[in-house]
């Protein structure tokens, strides 16, 4: 792993699986590898079983929290958050993972607003309302639906004006 040789450490935690299935570093580590190798699907299932064996540590629970936001699984994610709180974990600690997954990314804001701006209102509102969906207390996701939605009031009301004049 050290030496950057991220399938070679891959194969060799998955061969250690064999023998030691349950073990709670062995599947940290893989799950982590995965993780960071661009794998997160592949990473929860060994995530999940070091947080299961080590429910009190913190490092597992947030890199499954990590594996289900980048697979899209913001319900799955808010599940674990959600009992990382019940268990006691520090609220400080928790809070960035729980402004991460109640706030769309800059970069989802950003292509959703280039949709508003080019014009394309119906791919714009199925991108708006998955946004409300995906974030439903984000005042940005409502923001950007809103601003939406406008666009089909606007534009009657100009095709409107466009028709009293010809």
């Amino acid at each position: 792993m050290q030496r950057g040789q991220l399938d070679a450490a891959v194969k060799l935690y998955r061969g250690l699986l064999v023998s030691l299935a349950q073990h709670p570093q062995i599947n940290l580590e893989l799950g982590v590898l995965l993780l960071e190798g661009r794998s997160p699907q592949q990473a929860i299932p060994y995530l999940s079983k070091a947080v299961a064996a080590l429910p009190a540590a913190f490092e597992p629970c947030v890199c499954l929290i990590i594996a289900h936001q980048r697979c899209g699984d913001l319900v799955s994610a808010r599940q674990v958050l959600a009992q990382m709180h019940a268990q006691g974990f520090d609220a400080a600690r928790l809070a960035v993972y729980e402004q991460e997954l109640n706030e769309p990314t800059p970069e989802a804001v950003q292509a959703l607003l280039q949709l508003i701006d080019s014009g394309n209102r119906i791919s714009a509102e199925i991108a708006a309302r998955m946004m409300v969906q995906d974030y439903p207390s984000s005042a940005t996701a409502r923001d950007c639906l809103a601003r939406v939605l406008e666009m089909g009031v606007v534009m009657p009301q100009a095709r409107a004006a466009v028709l009293q004049v010809g």
